[in-house]
């Protein structure tokens, strides 16, 4: 056997350790997790897993930890937070206001909805600044909204205020071209007024490139399982000893798969940043990510769960 035939063959080995490794902390995970809800009697919450993680002792209470001082964004701890995922279900954990999202759907309708009950003419009153391209995304989302109708603003900051003081149900800006990557000063204005994406179009400009549009709301939209979001867009402050490559690595471990990643300053401080991570999660632990999001003790918001039309 050559030093190459070598080299395979102990590269081979600790491929198979690793995996048996693994193996034994998932079995680990599942029997501590087991003895938990057992010994919760099934009314848990997410600083009591954390607990559980800290010390494998399932009646130590978060009071006795410093929880916020502690660094849990990590895949490990993202992979033990999965084995609490059958007592979640993502479309009630993720919502503006946390743990409160509806996952049913007004009779006759297909697709989401945000959760409130407007009158029937103004169900779907969408405002925008009106050119070529944003009639356009109207006429796209348009196929995927009944009813939609239209209303004209002259600035994108009072087509913001249109829906968050109530007045129409969506707006839409854009968000992305693939000229220019990231329109930060928009994406700024979705933190501003607290608005959710519903979901996302492409249209062509002049030059062939792309801008990408957001419908936005309130809430963010339940879905019916059949029309299950493909994407997320997450907003995290990370911690002072925080990594943007666990917190990454965190989210793959539970399936999603991030596209893209960006910072945006904070306002109020000088050298602080939120990490936004645009994700594919057709694929993704959506229970399991919503259940490590809060016992991870991050800042974090949930800008969009969504689809493309």
């Amino acid at each position: 056997m050559n030093e190459y035939e070598i080299f395979r063959e102990n590269l081979a080995y600790a491929d198979r350790m690793h995996r048996q490794i693994a193996g034994i902390r998932e079995a680990q995970y599942a029997q501590i997790a087991d003895r938990a809800m057992h010994a919760w009697r099934g009314e848990t919450d997410t600083d009591r897993i954390a607990s559980l993680y800290l010390t494998g002792d399932p009646f130590t209470t978060p009071e006795d930890l410093s929880l916020f001082h502690t660094n849990l964004c990590s895949p490990d701890f993202a992979r033990f937070c999965a084995h609490f995922r059958k007592d979640a279900s993502a479309e009630n954990l993720f919502s503006a206001e946390k743990n409160s999202m509806m996952d049913t759907l007004p009779d006759g309708e297909d697709g989401f909805w945000d959760g409130e009950e407007l009158e029937a003419e103004e169900y779907a009153r969408t405002a925008y600044m009106q050119n070529s391209y944003t009639d356009r995304a109207w006429r796209q989302f348009s196929e995927a909204v009944p009813d939609m109708t239209a209303e004209y603003f002259s600035s994108y900051p009072a087509v913001c205020e249109e829906v968050y003081n109530g007045r129409c149900r969506y707006c839409i800006l854009p968000l992305y071209t693939s000229t220019d990557g990231q329109l930060i000063s928009f994406r700024k204005l979705l933190g501003k007024y607290d608005l959710k994406i519903a979901m996302e179009t492409e249209v062509e400009l002049a030059d062939e490139s792309l801008m990408r549009f957001a419908l936005l709301c309130r809430r963010l939209p339940g879905h019916r399982k059949e029309a299950s979001p493909r994407y997320m867009d997450l907003s995290v402050v990370l911690p002072e000893n925080g990594s943007a490559g666990n917190l990454i690595a965190s989210c793959e471990a539970l399936g999603a798969a991030v596209s893209a990643v960006y910072t945006i300053p904070l306002e109020y401080a000088d050298s602080t940043a939120e990490f936004c991570l645009e994700m594919y999660v057709s694929d993704a632990d959506l229970a399991g990510l919503a259940v490590f999001l809060e016992a991870s003790q991050l800042r974090y918001t949930v800008v969009g769960l969504y689809s493309m039309v």
